[in-house]
């Protein structure tokens, strides 16, 4: 019943372009640049593409499609008693971050509700400016927290993916929040601004729903138990309940007096486009005692998602926009505002050197763009090539337009435009030889810089703690794929005791 990906929230390019981002808070953005220097201390490999110019003027106008939420819209959803948080954890990639965040705040998600977990490993070193842009973990806060809106918080340590998704638990308890949202940085998220027939019209149109819309649309059928993949769970069992979850029965001297209180529904998650969006319930994830810190990355997924399905808790995919996974920014983040005068591209920040040479070349390579053919994966699927599975309102392999030519002026136009080069950036991200996460190695400095570490020496030791953790897994259940669906080895996991001494099941294949 799951996809892999169990992809780690971290990941790197070069720094040294131009990324430019407006504030959210106001739908014609305020004239706010970001400009990354390029020069020689950015570690700037031979042959790199010369960096865009600086943009220092900002007229994106507004339009349908980026209206905002009213004020405390959650409120007028039942059930829905606290601002539903989304969760952004971050550990490398400042250029990726950003434009994650920027796709989620012009999705419609209100920046006071967007979290960005600093995930870096570097103390207070970000807080006090102390990194430089071509450091993998350099983070502004000043950007985020005074020109986005959105909140920053710091992890005391730096931690594996499976370490953060449990520090997300741990906020939840900090916080009451009897749910959440958490995301991969790694990705673009856009609403549905073109409309899709019995979920919403068309941006502009009466019915229009935002991503935020959707997902509290979403919440709120989740909590009430009208979806279709709860209607079968099995009675809840007697958990521990954090102190914001009331208990389900009543105290023993007054059940005569009341009427027993159906258990709330065993849900656990709802993937939006797999789990690159995804609605959280803790305690789900404090039933089946949280993600397993000794599978640190890749297969922690598989672990925990089986997990849930062996104690009951239902997992189910939802619709609230188009959540793509990618590897590259763009070229310029006023797209993301429709922004008439950019047209929509991004530039390869890591391509592979031409053919029947061994170095040099040009390594920024631009990646399609309204006036050039859209990009074709050489790979044969990108379920075959990386085990995904695509949602079928993820990522569509050619994305057609309603019509041609587009003009940029007009908001729907814009968004197709959006659309098909986001779906360039996922067969670029996992199409041909090369890997899903070979960009991750690009960006080469700040090793002399507070907590520096050598970032060869930081790739290679998360695969290292990988390789290990699949591993562990692979001793755990004595299976090293993803399918565990239909083993019934109870929350705790594969691990069988036999005397005093753990035993590992080796030879059990299901």
């Amino acid at each position: 019943m799951v996809s892999r990906k169990g992809e780690e929230c971290r990941g790197k390019k070069r720094a040294s372009i131009t990324t430019t981002v407006v504030a959210s808070t106001s739908i014609k953005p305020q004239e706010v640049t970001s400009k990354v220097q390029a020069g020689a201390d950015l570690h700037r490999a031979p042959g790199q593409g010369p960096v865009p110019p600086a943009l220092h003027h900002l007229d994106a106008p507004a339009h349908a499609g980026l209206q905002r939420a009213p004020k405390d819209a959650w409120k007028a959803y039942d059930g829905v008693t606290v601002a539903p948080p989304l969760l952004i954890g971050f550990t490398r990639n400042w250029p990726m971050l950003l434009q994650t965040v920027v796709s989620y705040l012009t999705a419609g998600w209100p920046a006071d509700q967007l979290y960005v977990v600093e995930n870096t490993g570097t103390q207070q070193a970000n807080a006090r400016g102390q990194l430089t842009l071509q450091n993998p973990r350099f983070l502004n806060h000043t950007q985020l927290k005074k020109v986005l809106g959105v909140n920053v918080v710091q992890t005391p340590v730096l931690l594996s993916f499976a370490q953060l998704q449990n520090f997300f638990l741990a906020l939840s308890y900090d916080h009451g929040w009897p749910y959440y949202f958490w995301s991969h940085m790694d990705v673009v998220a856009l609403a549905h601004e073109a409309g899709v027939p019995g979920l919403t019209a068309a941006a502009g149109e009466k019915g229009y729903k935002s991503l935020y819309t959707l997902c509290l649309e979403t919440l709120q059928e989740t909590l009430r138990g009208s979806n279709p993949s709860t209607a079968n769970d099995a009675p809840a069992e007697k958990d521990r309940l954090p102190k914001f979850w009331p208990s389900s029965s009543p105290p023993k001297e007054k059940q005569k007096e009341k009427t027993p209180q159906p258990e709330p529904p065993r849900w656990a998650a709802r993937f939006f486009a797999y789990d690159h969006l995804t609605l959280q319930n803790p305690r789900a994830l404090e039933a089946i005692g949280g993600w397993d810190a000794f599978i640190p990355y890749y297969m922690t997924d598989c672990d925990t998602y089986s997990r849930f399905a062996m104690g009951g808790w239902s997992v189910a995919d939802a619709n609230a926009g188009i959540v793509t996974d990618v590897a590259a920014v763009f070229d310029d983040l006023r797209a993301l505002y429709r922004d008439p005068g950019v047209v929509p591209r991004f530039t390869d920040p890591n391509p592979p050197a031409p053919e029947g040479t061994n170095k040099g070349g040009r390594r920024g390579r631009r990646r399609s763009g309204v006036d050039a053919a859209p990009r074709r994966s050489t790979a044969t699927t990108a379920q075959e090539e990386t085990g995904i599975a695509p949602h079928p309102h993820h990522q569509q392999r050619d994305v057609p337009f309603p019509h041609e030519p587009m003009n940029r002026s007009l908001p729907t136009d814009y968004w197709w435009l959006l659309r098909r080069e986001a779906d360039n950036m996922f067969h670029h991200k996992h199409g041909g030889s090369r890997g899903r996460n070979t960009w991750q190695a690009a960006q080469r400095g700040g090793g002399d810089e507070p907590f520096g570490y050598d970032s060869a020496g930081f790739e290679e030791s998360v695969r290292v703690l990988t390789e290990a953790g699949k591993d562990v897994f692979a001793r755990k259940w004595g299976h090293r794929e993803c399918d565990l669906g239909g083993t019934r080895w109870g929350t705790s996991g594969g691990w069988r005791r036999i005397g005093s001494r753990t035993d590992i099941v080796v030879v059990v294949r299901v």
